[in-house]
């Protein structure tokens, strides 16, 4: 999981709503991190995953922000983008 990056991370980001990740750290904990779109656990840790979704659930203004931080930087992780980015890449290394 250190490179895998599931695509379902950026399909919640763009739809608003906020990820708990459970994975051991790698580009995807990266990037939940970095966005602020969801809330990072233990890996495989029931507790904590449930203490995530309860601190999501009671505290609106978390969720909120959470949300809003995802919708604001899904545009950054769209096919697009990314394929946009790859081009500019290769056209810099292969000039």
């Amino acid at each position: 999981f250190k490179t895998v990056i599931p695509s379902k991370i950026f399909e919640c980001m763009a739809m608003g709503i906020p990820t708990i990740m459970s994975v051991p750290e790698g580009e995807a904990t990266s990037i939940i991190r970095d966005t602020n779109s969801g809330i990072i656990v233990e890996s495989e840790n029931p507790k904590q995953i449930a203490e995530a979704i309860l601190k999501l659930y009671s505290n609106k203004e978390l969720y909120q922000d959470v949300r809003v931080c995802g919708i604001n930087a899904a545009s950054n992780y769209s096919r697009d983008h990314l394929a946009a980015d790859m081009i500019r890449t290769f056209k810099r290394v292969c000039s």
